[in-house]
């Protein structure tokens, strides 16, 4: 149809983006010089369910992220496709505002991700440093996830998982997306699957109706959303202000809300993994939230927000035509310089205070004895081989 040619014709120009200096350092994807035990691991960035993410520097000098992950905690939750397929999304991306994947390696307790090493820290920790940002800010960090959709998509990949924990900063100020387990190939295809975070999760996921690139557009809305008026970000996000957010934007965009359909979408809520019962509240009490944009929203914030979180996908903004193009060329982005962006010559709006490139004090420290003891009770020594494992080398 006339959105797959477009997405199609996206990909050619896409490919010919020459990348900065900053952008080229390492070696061609398989060529990696370096094995495992050259690496010296430094301290813990982050944290995840299967695993840790070091800071590592190799012989030539040359520091990156390693992320570990445990074999058995993937083996117990079954979880082996969701890497495989998050290794095989990430060796087909090349684009200066994804994090790129250099290498991978499995010993006998783990598999392990050599990634780009993003020393700016977490746009959720940015954020939640300055509470909200002002327009022209959340505009540049709107306009590259803009960017690094309409790439993704024009290969047929949707991401399914963006959140501020999900969006990295570079040395320079600029956006990297991170964290490509949710990822599919769908060429257009629909798929069902129930995933991503809660309070970003779009209608036709929580529904179970079937859903394609429109859940990314509808993750970008709550996130400008979130990004100038900080509701949900301050809040901790327990589970009980998840669902106030989610459903105060039903509410607040949709006059005409069914409430079989918000029931429908609470009864979901409920039965999922990450809901905590003991945080249950009556429907009604949901409801009643007052829903608003504040003053700190401009009218072209409001419409753009809007647009991008429209009850169907099929006229959300993104998704109608004109695609990712349609989303750039919103008022919110008046006089806004994508090419500039994406040479990286457009000034970012914060500057990381970091020294060096090994420089990672702008990450959250860890308990590192912690750590230790949880992994040792994944990885209680005994071998592990499986064939899902051969694909990290």
């Amino acid at each position: 149809g006339p959105i797959h040619s477009h997405l199609q014709e996206q990909s050619k120009s896409y490919d010919k983006i020459s990348l900065t200096k900053n952008d080229d350092k390492g070696q061609k994807k398989g060529a990696y010089p370096f094995k495992l035990g050259h690496l010296e691991k430094g301290r813990v960035l982050g944290r995840g369910s299967f695993g840790v993410v070091r800071i590592v520097s190799d012989p030539d000098k040359n520091v990156y992220a390693l992320k570990m992950i445990s074999k058995l905690h993937v083996v117990a939750h079954s979880q082996q496709a969701h890497h495989v397929s998050e290794k095989k999304v990430m060796e087909q991306m090349n684009h200066p505002f994804l994090v790129k994947l250099y290498a991978t390696f499995r010993d006998r307790e783990n598999v392990y991700m050599l990634l780009e090493l993003c020393n700016g820290g977490e746009l959720f920790t940015l954020l939640r440093a300055h509470i909200c940002f002002p327009e022209r800010t959340a505009q540049f960090y709107a306009g590259s996830v803009a960017c690094m959709f309409e790439y993704m998509h024009s290969r047929g990949i949707i991401y399914r998982d963006l959140k501020p924990e999900n969006l990295l900063i570079d040395g320079a100020g600029y956006l990297k997306l991170t964290d490509f387990g949710f990822a599919k190939e769908t060429h257009g295809k629909t798929t069902y699957t129930l995933c991503g975070t809660p309070d970003y999760l779009s209608p036709e996921i929580l529904t179970g109706s079937g859903h394609g690139i429109g859940v990314d557009w509808w993750c970008l809305g709550v996130l400008i959303y979130e990004m100038i008026s900080s509701y949900g970000i301050i809040q901790n996000r327990n589970q009980l202000d998840l669902l106030h957010l989610l459903v105060d934007l039903f509410i607040h965009l949709y006059s005409d809300i069914d409430l079989s359909i918000t029931e429908s979408l609470f009864l979901t809520l409920r039965s999922a993994p990450f809901f905590d019962e003991s945080q249950t509240v009556t429907f009604q009490k949901i409801l009643q939230e007052p829903p608003r944009f504040t003053a700190d929203f401009s009218p072209s914030s409001k419409d753009l927000i809007r647009h991008l979180l429209r009850k169907k996908p099929t006229q959300r903004l993104g998704v109608t035509r004109g695609g990712a193009k349609s989303v750039k060329g919103h008022a919110f982005f008046k006089k806004f310089d994508f090419d500039k962006l994406l040479s990286r010559q457009l000034k970012p709006p914060i500057i990381p205070k970091v020294k060096s490139e090994s420089d990672v004090s702008a990450f959250d420290k860890y308990d590192e004895a912690a750590i230790a003891r949880e992994r040792r009770a994944w990885n209680p020594g005994k071998k592990y081989n499986d064939e899902w494992e051969r694909a990290f080398g």
